[in-house]
């Protein structure tokens, strides 16, 4: 295969995706065309599909990276020599390798085959989903709650309950840590959001059960701001977040993020 160039439009912007998706998934494949950057991950308990215009190739070019925390640590690197100005920096790939080079750094990773990595790579999410309560949170308050994990002694015996509180404030989302399966168990609440539309309340009237533990928690978390829109669906047992970020030279990324619940 012959070298074919990587347009970068935005460094930083691709730099912050290449961070987020590596709290997913340690692997990933990437897919670069004339529109763009797309980028469908998943691991055991949540999935993620991205688009973005913050790279782009002329040529179609599929590959896959394996040691994703190696590939962000390579680009932190990038990030540091170069601070705000990426004018000298060219990427390419020419199978197997993605490179990067300059005129002061040169380095190629390793591309492996798609079975390596087949497991933190998902499908691109088709059904509609229909949300029942949507909240908006931040991840200075996602933050907060991972800060009360000493709860517990073991923070992965703790399980997140996402509740309203009839004897707290109204229009509030919570949080509770603790575990309703061990009466004996420590537990704290704390804000997590302020609802936008629709209720807890199933058809029946009682309050749909949403549990998570910290890691289904965190992921809502992947692309941090302060201002984190979460849906609730009426027929899935999952929590969806949409983000959407504009960067330089007109650059952006869009994503779906979701996150199954425990089932208990």
């Amino acid at each position: 295969m012959s070298k074919e160039t990587i347009q970068i439009r935005d460094f930083e912007l691709f730099y912050e995706i290449v961070k987020s998706i590596s709290k997913m998934a340690d692997g990933v494949k990437l897919t670069i065309d004339e529109n763009g950057l797309v980028v469908y991950s998943k691991n055991d308990f949540s999935k993620c599909n991205l688009t973005s215009n913050s790279i782009y190739s002329n040529s179609r070019l599929e590959f896959c990276i394996s040691e994703l925390p190696t590939f962000l640590r390579v680009l932190t690197t990038v990030k540091e020599m170069y601070k705000d100005d990426y004018m000298s920096v060219k990427m390419s790939y020419e199978q197997p390798f993605l490179k990067i080079e300059s005129g002061k750094f040169k380095t190629k990773i390793a591309s492996v085959d798609e079975q390596r990595v087949s497991k933190f790579v998902a499908t691109k999410i088709k059904s509609e989903l229909s949300p029942k309560l949507e909240f908006t949170t931040s991840s200075g308050l996602i933050k907060t709650i991972n800060g009360h994990s000493f709860i517990f002694q073991n923070s992965s015996d703790a399980r997140i309950y996402i509740t309203t509180e009839k004897d707290m404030q109204n229009n509030t989302i919570f949080a509770t840590i603790g575990n309703e399966s061990n009466e004996l168990a420590n537990s704290i609440t704390l804000e997590l959001g302020l609802i936008n539309s629709g209720s807890l309340l199933n058809e029946d009237g009682n309050p749909q059960k949403i549990i998570l533990d910290f890691n289904r928690l965190n992921i809502l978390n992947m692309f941090q701001s302060d201002e984190i829109k979460v849906s609730v669906d009426k027929k899935l047992p999952v929590l969806v977040s949409d983000i959407t970020k504009n960067g330089k030279n007109d650059s952006f990324f869009s994503a779906k993020v979701c996150s199954f619940m425990l089932v208990r």
